[in-house]
């Protein structure tokens, strides 16, 4: 059946009207990189309620390296709030992707190193893929935060291990402290693992230069990390075993 010159127009008319319809969605759709840089905005100015929420919306997009904010300067001052530092961590763990990333910012006094954890399971031996890895550790100094708060640590990490069960953080050596009997302990990393089927492991590793470590040996039987001499940094591997639920 042919269509009339008149039914030809409307059906011309009606389908520029879909297409400016559709152009107009695409337009205000907003990408989880924009809703990144609005939330930077929001922080710079000091709201940083709007700028958790932004964020949030933001790796429920899909933001690629959550982890990025540690590290940007314009977040800086909402890591620095102690209330908000620990938002922040909640959301970073809900969302945590990337099987490395640095927990330091740039100028982040201390001696730079990376450390690169395979996690396997520890009847098996076989690695141990999409285990969630929280991350913390004392400054250079051996201070873990400031404020006047409860266990609040200023340099924080979460990461998920890759097929091989791996993950890799790129960080400062932490400085040693005072145990609560005056004692020096050695320098270490405190790290959780968590996954389904497989008990919580928390604990922390150690360094096998350590000049406290090896003086006192292993006395607490923590995993230890081996030096690896690399010609731009220091690197360190460890290996962190799960037991299974079963």
């Amino acid at each position: 059946m042919k269509l009339s010159i008149f039914n030809k127009l409307l059906f011309i008319l009606t389908l520029c009207a879909c297409q400016n319809i559709d152009s107009k969605k695409e337009s205000t759709i907003i990408t989880s990189e924009q809703l990144y840089l609005n939330a930077a905005k929001m922080n710079s100015e000091e709201n940083y309620d709007s700028a958790l929420v932004l964020l949030n919306q933001a790796f429920v997009k899909g933001l690629q390296n959550p982890m990025r904010i540690v590290s940007d300067s314009r977040f800086y001052n909402l890591i620095d709030n102690p209330k908000h530092r620990q938002e922040v961590r909640v959301i970073l763990k809900k969302f945590a992707s990337d099987n490395f990333t640095t927990i330091v910012r740039e100028d982040e006094p201390g001696i730079r190193i990376s450390v690169t954890g395979k996690v396997l399971n520890e009847n098996t031996k076989r690695p141990i893929e999409n285990v969630i890895v929280k991350i913390v550790q004392a400054d250079s100094s051996g201070i873990y935060f400031s404020e006047n708060t409860t266990f609040n640590p200023r340099l924080f990490g979460y990461l998920k291990t890759d097929r091989n069960g791996q993950f890799t953080i790129h960080t400062i050596r932490p400085g040693s402290y005072l145990d609560d009997n005056g004692s020096p302990v050695p320098s270490h990393i405190h790290f959780t693992l968590e996954k389904s089927e497989f008990r919580t492991y928390a604990s922390e590793f150690t360094f096998d230069d350590d000049l406290i470590f090896r003086a006192n040996g292993n006395v607490d039987l923590v995993p230890v990390a081996i030096k690896k001499e690399n010609a731009n940094q220091t690197n360190y591997e460890v290996e962190l075993n799960m037991q299974s639920d079963q």
